[in-house]
C-alpha cells in the first residue's frame, strides 16, 4: 500500500466513524468497491477512493464535518465552494496534495480525498432538468467547456450573468439545493449512482453487505455483482478499470500540503500565464473532439454497410427456412438462427444506427423482440432504419447480373 493509499484508508476510516455516529448510510463504489471485492485492496498505484450516499445523507455529512471543525480535514462541494465543478462532495486530508496541472488556484481544494458520489432517485422530468443545468454549471465553472447550439450558448451567457449578479457561491449553493430537491427520495422506482446514466432498482440500495479493504471492513451494496455488471460491464471480474494514478499531469503527495507547495514554488511558476495557455489548449481540444466525433460517425456508417452485406449473404440463402419457422411459431429455433443478426442490430444501435438488409427478416426479428417485451427497443430500431434500406437489396456480379441468394 502506497503512502497516498494509507491516507485514503485513514480518510475512509474517519468517514466510517462519522457516518456511524450520525446514522448516515454510505456504500463503497466504483474502483474502490471493485478492488475490495476482487483483491481486498486498492488497485496498484490508485490514488482515489469513492463512496456513494443519497443526497440527504451527503448534506448531513457536510454539516457533520463542519461541526467537527477538524483542522486536518476539508470538505469541498458546490455547497461550500463557488468554483466546485460537479454534483459530488470531496472529504480530504488538509496535509496532502492532489491537483491536475496546469492548475487554477481558485478551483476545488487540492487534497487527497474520498469522493462522495450522489445516489439520485430518477424521474424523467427531474433528470432532464439535472442534465441541462449540470452542463450549464460546468460551462460557468470552466469557461473552456464547449457548448454546442445557439440556445445553449445563450443559456450559458445568462448563467454567467446570474452568477455575477448573485455571486458565485450563492448561485452554486442554490443550484446545489435544486439538484438535491429533484433527486430526493420520491415515488421513483429507479436510482442512478455516480454520474452514470444506468438505472438501478431501489432494491440495490435497500441493504448493505461488508467487504474488506486493506484489512478493514466497509459497507457496500448488498447486490454488489449486479452493480458491478452495470458499472463495469459483464466482464467485470477480469476488467481493467480506469482510475487516477500519479503522473506528470496529476501531482499527488501524502506529505506536502497545497499551501506548502505554493510557498515552495511561488517564485518559479506563473500560474496566470499557464492558465491562459490551458484555456487556449482546451478550446483546441474541444474542436478536435468535435471533429473526431464526426469522423467516428462516418466510420460507424461504413461499419453498418459492411454488416448489412454480411447479414444479407448469411441469411438470404436460408430465408425460406426462417419464414417457415416464423409461420409455425417455432420461436426458440428462429431466435437461435437470428442471434448473429440480433448482435449486429445491437452493435449498430449503440452507434445510433438501424440495420435492415431484408424487410421480412427484420420484421421476424422484431416479433421475437416484442415477445420478449422490448417495445421501446423495437420502436427505436424501426425509426433508425433509413428509408432507402427498406427497399430490396440487390447484389450484382461483375457482368451486372443480379445474384440470387434466396434459398
Amino acid at each position: 500500500m502506497t503512502d497516498i493509499q494509507q491516507r485514503l484508508l485513514t480518510l475512509l476510516t474517519d468517514l466510517d466513524a462519522l457516518c456511524q455516529r450520525e446514522g448516515i448510510r454510505y456504500y463503497l463504489c466504483l474502483e474502490t468497491a471493485l478492488g475490495a471485492y476482487r483483491n481486498e485492496a486498492f488497485f496498484p498505484s490508485c490514488c482515489e477512493a469513492n463512496v456513494a450516499m443519497t443526497v440527504e445523507d451527503a448534506l448531513r455529512f457536510i454539516k457533520a464535518v463542519r461541526k467537527e471543525n477538524r483542522t486536518d480535514r476539508v470538505v469541498d462541494s458546490m455547497y461550500t465552494n463557488k468554483n466546485y465543478p460537479d454534483f459530488t462532495v470531496r472529504y480530504g486530508d488538509a496535509g496532502t496534495l492532489m491537483m491536475q496541472l496546469p492548475y487554477n488556484e481558485a478551483s476545488v481544494v487540492p487534497a487527497v480525498a474520498v469522493t462522495i458520489h450522489m445516489i439520485r432517485y430518477k424521474g424523467k422530468r427531474s433528470s432532464k432538468i439535472y442534465r441541462t443545468t449540470r452542463t450549464l454549471w460546468k460551462a460557468c465553472v470552466k469557461p473552456t467547456v464547449a457548448v454546442a447550439g445557439f440556445s445553449r450558448r445563450a443559456a450559458v451567457i445568462a448563467c454567467h450573468a446570474a452568477k455575477n449578479v448573485l455571486g458565485g457561491r450563492l448561485f452554486g449553493r442554490n443550484l446545489f439545493k435544486l439538484w438535491v430537491s429533484i433527486h430526493r427520495r420520491k415515488n421513483n422506482k429507479n436510482v442512478s449512482i455516480c454520474a452514470g446514466t444506468y438505472k438501478f432498482p431501489q432494491e440495490l440500495i435497500a441493504g448493505t453487505t461488508t467487504v474488506t479493504l486493506e484489512g478493514q471492513a466497509f459497507p457496500t451494496f448488498a447486490k454488489l455483482e449486479t452493480y458491478f455488471e452495470k458499472a463495469f460491464g459483464k466482464k467485470w471480474e477480469t476488467c481493467k478499470p480506469v482510475y487516477l494514478t500519479p503522473s506528470s499531469a496529476l501531482l499527488a503527495s501524502a506529505n506536502v500540503s497545497y499551501r506548502e507547495y505554493i510557498r515552495r514554488s511561488k517564485d518559479h511558476i506563473n500560474y496566470k500565464a499557464i492558465q491562459k495557455k490551458k484555456i487556449k489548449l482546451d478550446l483546441i481540444q474541444a474542436k478536435v473532439s468535435l471533429y473526431n466525433h464526426k469522423i467516428n460517425g462516418y466510420y460507424a456508417i461504413v461499419d453498418r454497410t459492411q454488416r448489412r452485406f454480411a447479414m444479407y449473404e448469411k441469411y438470404m440463402p436460408m430465408k425460406s427456412t426462417l419464414v417457415q419457422l416464423h409461420q409455425e411459431e417455432r420461436w426458440e429455433e428462429l431466435n437461435e438462427l437470428l442471434k448473429p443478426y440480433r448482435s449486429a442490430l445491437w452493435a449498430c444501435y449503440k452507434k445510433k444506427l438501424g440495420l435492415c438488409f431484408d424487410k421480412d427478416i427484420f420484421e421476424m426479428t422484431m416479433d421475437i423482440l416484442l415477445r420478449e417485451g422490448s417495445k421501446t427497443y423495437v420502436r427505436k430500431l424501426r425509426a433508425m432504419v433509413p428509408e432507402s434500406h427498406w427497399e430490396p437489396l440487390v447484389i450484382t456480379d461483375y457482368k451486372g447480373e443480379p445474384i440470387n441468394y434466396v434459398g
